[in-house]
């Protein structure tokens, strides 16, 4: 028992908070915790031109949608990160 109040007492004296303090709602977009899905393939025989038109008709414009999509899914983390800076909860450093 003397041991925890000496504890005590020191954390009282270095200035160390024994009660925590409220925790800060960090308000973040739930879409920011979602993963877009790794799914678009270009498969096929590189020797078809086929498998070449596949590649700019139905690949990359899958692809950019996947970047679409991605590029939300940043810019909900960032908003929630911009909101903790301005309210002084973290510093973001800009």
């Amino acid at each position: 028992m003397t041991r925890i109040l000496a504890i005590a007492a020191l954390l009282a004296l270095t200035g160390c908070p024994l009660v925590r303090s409220n925790p800060v709602p960090a308000g973040i977009d739930p879409l920011c915790f979602q993963p877009v899905k790794d799914d678009v393939r270009w498969e096929g025989d590189p020797n078809d031109a086929a498998t070449w038109d596949n590649l700019g008709g139905e690949t990359v414009p899958a692809l950019r949608s996947k970047l679409g999509e991605s590029e939300v899914h940043r810019k909900a983390c960032e908003q929630g990160l911009r909101r903790l800076d301005k309210a002084k909860v973290i510093d973001l450093g800009r």
